[in-house]
């Protein structure tokens, strides 16, 4: 990312936003522009790293890439730049090849005799996949899913209602609060 923009990292509480890219005129006449990628220090480290990948999908127009390439019908460029940009950074990020080889090999640790997998385990599970691969919990979850780690439905009542709370809330029955 350093090698295609000015990376600025500033904190920003309570806002919604992870990181966002602007380009500036960076002289009097106006005739050279800059590049900014911003990343919100605010976040947890995982989302600024996703928020990092994504922004470099924008910066390398993966975007032109993939509507070039006569997907247009499928994807209508408009409704889906921003998802096809986590779609990039979950690639660069998770390799299929990669993330496989990890996360199956932490479920069958896990597995019991009749080869499912405590709630608490697959909690441990992700994050775990969350370390090792420095991505936020919905992108791990959705990443066992395209792996086929696990099922859809399985997935589902990782991520429902809410992923980020409902693991967090997990989460604090495993850890202590300092």
């Amino acid at each position: 990312l350093d090698a295609c923009c000015t990376v600025i990292y500033f904190p920003l509480e309570g806002e919604d936003n992870d990181g966002f890219q602007v380009s500036r005129t960076v002289d009097y006449d106006g005739e050279h522009m800059q590049k900014f990628v911003y990343l919100n220090t605010a976040k947890p480290l995982e989302k600024q790293i996703f928020a990092a990948g994504h922004e470099l999908g924008h910066l390398w127009n993966v975007a032109d890439i993939i509507w070039n390439a006569q997907l247009e019908k499928q994807f209508p460029r408009k409704e889906n730049e921003e998802a096809a940009m986590n779609r990039f950074s979950a690639e660069l990020l998770m390799p299929e090849k990669t993330f496989y080889q990890s996360a199956s090999s932490l479920l069958k640790s896990y597995q019991t005799a009749d080869g499912k997998i405590k709630i608490i385990d697959g909690i441990r599970v992700i994050a775990s996949l969350m370390n090792e691969f420095c991505v936020p919990d919905h992108a791990i979850v959705r990443r066992l899913y395209e792996t086929k780690c696990l099922s859809r439905e399985s997935c589902i009542n990782c991520a429902s209602p809410d992923p980020t709370r409902h693991i967090q809330k997990h989460m604090r029955k495993l850890f202590i609060k300092y």
